[in-house]
């Protein structure tokens, strides 16, 4: 790419990636109505990464020279640190914090952008509170450890153990989730 179109090209991509933003009102439905754990993790991990990979791509010029995508050790705490609906809506806040404070004012599609997280905030929160609260002040068991615990047979202990010195190395505790404030 031409270094003169570099400008052109960042401002087109942030602009699909405010295109994107649109959805993650109706992600937050969809994902409100799974209620079987296993469902919810399947579904809800790969929004997560959705939204961790938009907070990456945006005003980000390396994406014409280079694959820009979430980290493997991002990928490990993301699936760490989910283990109900309150956990899900809490990274995507944290996505949402992060992509929010990569915003130029200068960018044609910065309002729309704005306008976007607006949106998509409102449903986050709402979803919060149907929950029962902020997710920040939910803590609960990350759907792994229950799992493994359900099955000693296949060393669901020591699976455990494993989960939890793997997430110790990438900033986790327990796979638990941790508040924004506490960072």
């Amino acid at each position: 790419m031409a270094p003169e179109q570099s400008d052109a090209a960042v401002e087109c991509l942030n602009a699909m990636v405010t295109d994107a933003l649109h959805h993650i009102p109706d992600c937050i439905g969809y994902i409100k109505r799974l209620h079987h754990p296993t469902v919810l993790l399947f579904c809800g991990i790969p929004q997560i990464m959705a939204i961790a990979t938009l907070s990456e791509l945006y005003g980000n010029k390396d994406v014409f020279q280079i694959k820009v995508k979430i980290t493997k050790a991002e990928t490990c705490k993301i699936i760490l640190r989910c283990g109900a609906h309150a956990d899900i809506y809490e990274q995507f806040a944290t996505f949402m914090e992060k992509l929010e404070s990569r915003l130029d004012e200068e960018d044609p599609s910065f309002e729309a952008t704005k306008m976007a997280l607006g949106v998509a905030w409102r449903a986050v929160n709402e979803a919060r509170t149907e929950e029962g609260g902020s997710a920040l002040a939910t803590k609960s068991v990350p759907y792994s450890e229950g799992f493994f615990s359900r099955y000693p047979a296949l060393g669901g202990h020591a699976l455990n153990r494993l989960v939890r010195s793997t997430a110790g190395l990438f900033g986790g505790t327990k796979g638990a989730v941790s508040s924004p404030s506490s960072q």
